[in-house]
């Protein structure tokens, strides 16, 4: 048994007139095409759908906009709870991230053997004997 052909037709416009419109024959590839110019997750209006910058807006026949975009099965707040807990996550791993850049370009320089306070090798370097084995103390 075949399964029967279904027409969607998307359309991207853009602030600088860009318009674009194809046609498919399954919902992947309208999807596909839809996430490839105004992202995954775009703010849903009526009839449309906008880029989170948006410049860019989709149009949709044929299908709904929460079937093309999969949010038919997912009421507003959970929609908007998923998408603030990929953004936290992302910003809390860009966070770590550089801390422990920060971290490792701050930590003063220590040889081994090296008895000098974090403070001396912060401001002055290092000074005991095992840097430097010629000074008397």
């Amino acid at each position: 048994m075949t399964t029967p052909m279904i027409d969607i037709k998307v359309t991207y416009t853009s602030i600088d007139r860009v318009r674009i419109t194809r046609s498919f024959g399954t919902l992947a590839g309208a999807r596909k095409f839809a996430a490839k110019y105004v992202g995954h997750h775009p703010e849903i209006g009526c009839g449309y759908a906008i880029s989170s910058d948006g410049i860019g807006k989709i149009t949709v026949k044929g299908c709904t906009l929460a079937n093309l975009f999969r949010t038919a099965d997912l009421d507003e707040d959970d929609r908007l709870d998923a998408y603030h807990l990929g953004c936290e996550a992302a910003e809390l791993a860009a966070a770590k991230a550089e801390a422990e850049e920060l971290d490792r370009l701050c930590r003063p320089y220590r040889t081994k053997g090296c008895v000098c306070c974090d403070q001396q090798l912060s401001l002055i370097g290092c000074e005991c004997p095992a840097e430097n084995p010629a000074m008397p103390f």
